[in-house]
């Protein structure tokens, strides 16, 4: 019975040394992380928690007057001062970091600017980066994913557009015919919230 038990023990051993040095990645995870989506996930993370746990929001959030009045008649003024942009445009593709202590608004402002964009947001909050984050993709997956993130805190769904006649993208809650007509919304904007 002691051998029968050594031969099986040495079977197994043999069987998982075989796949240990064959294919290591049945027994082990060796698929590598993402590290932009892993800061994103992070920034994400600690920003629903510090929302949760009820942190010192005036640490993170800033509270901004309501642009949402004013955004339509902009859009219209910068149609007619801007050359159009081209509607199959969606940025360059790169890393876009977003440093501790920096807000949301004016680093993903930066960004559209280096762009010749000019960017329009109309949310009563804007944040503070508690922890560096990066995004990996282009200008308008970048909008896409903080109008993903952010919408939770929100009572409105958080919508990004691209309006090409204006050379403007928009970060809002505030659903408007102009908006429909005359910009693309982001992918992950167009599903409206239960």
């Amino acid at each position: 019975m002691k051998i029968f038990f050594s031969l099986l023990l040495l079977v197994l051993a043999l069987a998982l040394g075989y796949f240990l040095l064959v294919k290591p990645d049945i027994l082990l995870n060796t698929e590598k992380a993402n590290p932009a989506a892993e800061g994103f996930s992070r920034f994400y993370s600690n920003f629903r928690n510090s929302i949760l746990q009820g942190t010192n929001h005036s640490d993170f959030i800033i509270s901004l007057p309501d642009g949402s009045v004013e955004l339509i008649p902009q859009l219209r003024r910068r149609e007619v001062q801007v050359n159009p942009a081209d509607p199959a445009w969606r940025g360059e593709v790169m890393r876009r970091r977003f440093q501790s202590g920096t807000t949301l608004k004016a680093q993903l402002g930066q960004y559209v600017q280096q762009e010749e964009m000019v960017l329009f947001w109309t949310l009563p909050r804007d944040y503070v980066v508690k922890q560096f984050f990066e995004t990996n993709g282009s200008l308008l997956e970048a909008l896409q994913e903080l109008a993903f993130t952010l919408g939770p805190d929100f009572k409105q769904q958080v919508s990004a557009w691209y309006c090409p006649k204006s050379r403007a993208l928009v970060l809002t809650d505030l659903q408007d015919p102009f908006l429909q007509q005359n910009c693309i919304a982001t992918p992950r904007s167009l599903p409206q919230r239960r």
